[in-house]
């Protein structure tokens, strides 16, 4: 596994040979790790983490197009439930039609 910073908060984890079953099931782990509670000098952080994914070559060939769809995917947990995994399916999933950041 590599995780890499790719901005102030979003990071990507690069896995390879899994499967979606596999994805959901660590991605759900990496959510259960984060929303644990942290704090220091009695302030307490509740974190409210989104994850995204996106596999090849369904979700795309390329690193630009494997990101924006896994950017997606947190776009979508946001709208739907302000929090979680929303897992994309592939560029022909009409839910995939979000705003990009220019």
């Amino acid at each position: 596994r590599i995780v890499a910073r790719i901005d102030d908060n979003n990071y990507a984890v690069l896995l390879s040979e899994r499967t979606v079953e596999q994805v959901e099931s660590i991605s759900q782990n990496v959510l259960t790790e984060l929303r644990k509670p942290f704090g220091a000098d009695n302030d307490i952080l509740l974190p409210n983490p989104c994850v995204g994914s996106a596999l090849y070559p369904g979700d795309g060939k390329d690193i630009n197009t494997l990101m924006r769809h896994a950017g997606m995917g947190i776009y979508s947990a946001r709208q739907q439930n302000g929090n979680g995994h929303a897992p994309q399916t592939g560029p022909e999933n009409p839910s995939n039609a979000v705003p990009t950041r220019d």
